[in-house]
């Protein structure tokens, strides 16, 4: 765990915050310049949001809706909503384009392919120019499932996917080598699972909660599976008709192969991938550190965080700490709310926790070029 300064703050519960009060608030200004990283494009030039976009009630329906299945048919989700195709249709587009919905993203689970996942956080050194190198080249990585830039106790998150022990110290060999300048610390954990929640702050409706990890399966799958999963990874929406154009198919064979890619729990689910700085949202995580786990109370903490609309992630990891846990909010103070009602509702669980802010994140950045 950081080591806390001098200069740091406790918060009225007597935690020790990763970052006081003056700096977090020239960290969420700094953020709100950042780029925004994600599988489609994994660079986007540097741009100043300025504007908050503008979305009603019909809106928030329709993103729910498509972060719980963003392949669902344009007619079957206006018939749902009680709306015309051609509103549903202009609103998708409308979201599209004033930069709410930043992709429609493809749920992988390397598991269900074989590969071992681990967690890598680091903390680096204040060299600019050389951390945009840096995660440059983490974005292109094939290994790579998900980045998070951060601001608080850690400056980047990883999740790799490797064959094994030895192929994630290759990997990381190699890092340290090409970045040895920029690296101060790192702690490496090995990824258990981690549950995905919908978007239910949109609507407060609670749903079903996806999975990822679990048992290692090493399932075969071909080069018209793989392109499958290459296209859809950057755009779920894609029409069955197109897809099998690109994958030189036919749209029945197509639909057959998607249906056993999710059967053997490959795909996991299609969602939407949100630019949270549009919708004036941020993305905390706490690092959670666990007196112990029984299952009976694990059980309870998980229902907690499923009832709770914030929550968007909750990984389970072997590390210092033992679990991860994300919630988006609209500013620090919700965050501080919601993890001190964590902390009281379960202060026989829960010893300590540091946190991080999430500025940049990056799904998928080469998945389809390793497999």
């Amino acid at each position: 765990m950081k080591k806390h300064t001098s200069s740091q703050k406790k918060s009225n519960n007597g935690n020790v915050s990763s970052v006081n009060n003056k700096n977090y608030n020239n960290n969420i200004h700094e953020s709100n310049s950042h780029n925004i990283y994600n599988a489609a494009a994994p660079r986007v030039k540097n741009e100043v949001k300025k504007s908050i976009a503008k979305i009603d009630l019909l809106d928030k329906k329709i993103l729910f809706e498509l972060d719980k299945n963003a392949r669902i048919p344009t007619t079957q989700l206006a018939k749902k909503l009680n709306i015309s195709r051609e509103t549903c249709k202009y609103r998708i587009a409308n979201l599209v384009k004033n930069n709410v919905i930043a992709k429609f993203s493809t749920i992988i689970n390397p598991n269900k392919l074989g590969y071992k996942m681990y967690k890598i956080h680091l903390q680096l050194t204040n060299i600019g120019e050389e951390r945009e190198k840096f995660y440059d080249y983490l974005s292109k990585h094939p290994y790579v499932y998900w980045m998070g830039i951060c601001n608080g106790s850690w400056d980047l998150i990883l999740t790799m996917f490797v064959h094994d022990a030895n192929h994630l110290y290759a990997i990381i060999n190699e890092i340290n080598y090409k970045f040895r300048h920029i690296i101060a610390r790192k702690v490496v954990g090995t990824f258990v699972d981690a549950y995905v929640y919908k978007k239910s702050f949109f609507t407060d409706e609670i749903t079903k909660i996806d999975k990822i990890g679990s048992t290692v399966v090493h399932n075969y799958i071909d080069d018209v599976d793989k392109k499958i999963i290459e296209i859809l990874s950057n755009d779920a929406r894609l029409p069955i008709t197109e897809l099998a154009q690109k994958t030189g198919t036919t749209a029945g064979k197509l639909r057959h192969r998607i249906k056993k890619l999710e059967e053997k729990a490959i795909i996991i689910g299609y969602r939407i991938l949100l630019n949270l700085h549009a919708l004036n949202l941020e993305t905390f995580k706490a690092l959670i550190y666990f007196n112990y786990i029984d299952e009976q109370r694990e059980k309870t903490f998980l229902e907690y965080l499923h009832q709770n609309p914030k929550t968007s992630y909750y990984v389970r990891v072997i590390s210092p700490w033992e679990g991860e846990v994300e919630f988006i909010v609209e500013n620090y103070n919700e965050f501080n709310i919601i993890i001190n009602d964590l902390r009281k509702k379960f202060s026989d669980l829960i010893k300590n926790y540091e946190f991080v802010m999430i500025s940049r994140e990056a799904f998928l950045p080469g998945l389809y070029k390793a497999i």
